[in-house]
């Protein structure tokens, strides 16, 4: 047969697989083999799937990395892990990709031909207003956005200079846990994480029981009039690409004229690159068109959305190649 044929009826299927996976991760099958062998009967009874109907399933999930045979079983790969309920660090992503996110890319042409978001087209609201009204969906999205919080807590803590003493606030904090990482490495400092109201209860229990009390406070509120006044440092990470330039001039306007002298800015993204654009920042940008009705920008384009406002930037060395931070300064 023409290879080229079954290249693009494989690449065609792609819907198939992505609700495949999330069909696993809905039943557990991740969490069932992760570490553990599993055979096809004991995974039918966990399930509560006939044979007929879960083996086309693993032999997918096979295929694709996620479970792998072992004698008359089935075991979980690297990639399991991260699809299992609770730890799993993708658990939330499969989930959402294959419901709300999946219903906003069958709307992509809407996007395209206007420049506005798919998924509000599509669910006749704000994905923000989605996530307050879909207490579930909201859940999953605190624990991707944890996840992604968690692994660049390190190099931000490496590449920022965070004050020995005085208040971070961090804008669009999620649950909390990159605040957490920071006020465990430098203990004189106090922090604010200003969130919306569906994600306060998350940000309190991660911060809650890892010593902290007295050093943090989590204000519900909306970043466009609720930041709290008078911090030494403001942290936005993965917040600017969600908006549109004039959101966030709208924004920034008068957070901007507020900051006493002195008081830092930065903004954490993954940006775009000066050179050819690679498949998965072509993917990124669509995607932040497609939620926010937003894009990705370069480092300079960031750069210039803060210049703008009269703040004196710089750019710190960054230890992980896919963190670009921003640092500006009241002066």
């Amino acid at each position: 047969m023409d290879q080229e044929l079954v290249r693009l009826i494989r690449l065609l299927r792609g819907f198939a697989l992505n609700q495949v996976i999330a069909s696993a991760v809905r039943r557990d099958i991740p969490s069932l083999v992760a570490g553990t062998t599993r055979t096809g009967v004991e995974l039918a009874a966990l399930t509560g799937l006939p044979w007929q109907r879960l083996q086309p399933m693993l032999v997918i999930l096979a295929d694709l990395g996620i479970v792998q045979m072992e004698g008359d079983g089935y075991r979980g790969t690297p990639a399991a892990e991260l699809l299992a309920r609770g730890s799993g660090r993708l658990h939330g992503l499969a989930l959402m990709s294959a419901e709300s996110y999946y219903r906003a890319w069958a709307a992509l042409d809407t996007s395209l031909d206007t420049g506005a978001s798919a998924f509000e087209h599509v669910h006749g609201m704000s994905m923000w207003q989605y996530l307050d009204a879909h207490p579930d969906v909201s859940e999953q999205f605190a624990q991707t956005m944890g996840a992604s919080a968690d692994l660049a807590a390190q190099p931000i803590l490496e590449a920022v200079e965070f004050p020995a003493h005085g208040t971070l606030v961090d804008v669009g904090g999620g649950n909390g846990s990159l605040v957490a990482a920071i006020l465990e490495h430098h203990p004189g400092l106090h922090a604010q994480v200003l969130e919306l109201p569906s994600q306060v209860r998350r940000a309190n229990e991660r911060l809650g029981g890892r010593g902290l009390d007295g050093r943090y406070r989590v204000v519900a509120g909306d970043m466009f009039t609720d930041i709290p006044a008078g911090a030494d440092l403001y942290l936005f990470k993965g917040v600017f690409h969600n908006w549109p330039d004039e959101a966030l001039t709208r924004m920034l306007t008068p957070f901007c004229a507020g900051l006493r002298s002195g008081a830092r800015v930065v903004v954490v993204e993954r940006a775009m690159s000066d050179g050819p654009m690679t498949v998965d920042q072509a993917i990124n940008t669509l995607t932040m068109t497609l939620l926010f009705g937003s894009t990705d920008r370069t480092v300079e384009e960031y750069r210039a959305l803060l210049t703008a406002q009269g703040l004196h930037t710089r750019i710190p060395d960054a230890t992980d190649p896919r963190l670009d931070i921003i640092e500006a300064t009241k002066e």
